[in-house]
């Protein structure tokens, strides 16, 4: 069976993220469908989806970023720190 692919982000409506959250069904050795569940890191952070038994992470985020160029704050795509990710810069 071919896994269900789904994206979980705060721009999807509250039904179509009900749907993502929403167990498929007791798992037996037939097994329920299992699902891929693309997160942002905010809605990984703030949510517990239950039958998770993995978690990969990109370690990219996106970051504000200041533009002496243009004088304009922009969003830029950059990895994590090593202090972003022990806790000591969120």
């Amino acid at each position: 069976h071919r896994p269900l692919v789904l994206p979980l982000h705060g721009n999807l409506a509250p039904e179509q993220q009900d749907e993502v959250l929403r167990s498929t069904g007791p798992a037996s050795k037939a097994g329920r469908q299992r699902r891929v569940i693309l997160a942002t890191p905010i809605a990984e952070s703030s949510i517990t989806i239950d039958g998770v038994v993995a978690v990969v992470d990109s370690g990219l985020r996106r970051a504000p970023r200041y533009d002496p160029a243009t004088a304009i704050n922009r969003l830029e795509t950059v990895g994590f720190t090593a202090a972003y990710l022990h806790g000591s810069s969120r």
